[in-house]
C-alpha cells in the first residue's frame, strides 16, 4: 500500500476517532449534569428531613453521591452552612475507582464546648 494512501487512511481514522470522542464526551457531560442535579435534590431533601426528624441533632453523616461526583457534596456543604448551627460529613463514593471523597463542615456553635 502506498505511503500516501496510508497517510490518508490514518487522517480519516483520526478524524472519525476525534468526532466519536467528542460525541461521547458531550453525552457523558449531559448525563453527569442530570445525575448531579438529581443527587443534589435528594441530598438537600434528606438533610432537611433528617433535621426535621432529629431537631436536637447537631450533625449529619451521609453519602450524597454514588457516582464519585463531588458537586452534590459541595452543594450539600453549602446548604449546611446556611443552617448556621449544624455540622456535617458528606461522602461521594466512586465504585469504579474504589475511591471515596469526603467533605465536612463544622459550625462555630458546634466548636463551643
Amino acid at each position: 500500500m502506498p505511503m500516501v494512501r496510508k497517510h490518508e487512511l490514518r487522517e480519516m481514522f483520526n478524524a472519525i476517532k476525534k468526532r466519536f470522542a467528542e460525541e461521547e464526551k458531550a453525552l457523558k457531560a449531559k448525563e453527569s449534569k442530570e445525575v448531579t442535579h438529581e443527587y443534589l435534590l435528594k441530598a438537600i431533601e434528606s438533610i432537611n428531613s433528617y433535621f426535621e426528624n432529629n431537631a436536637e441533632s447537631q450533625f449529619i453523616v451521609q453519602v450524597v453521591s454514588k457516582t464519585g461526583n463531588t458537586s452534590a457534596a459541595n452543594s450539600a456543604i453549602q446548604h449546611i452552612k446556611s443552617l448556621k448551627d449544624k455540622a456535617a460529613l458528606f461522602m461521594a463514593v466512586d465504585p469504579e475507582s474504589s475511591k471515596i471523597t469526603h467533605m465536612c463542615v463544622v459550625s462555630p456553635v458546634s466548636l463551643q464546648v
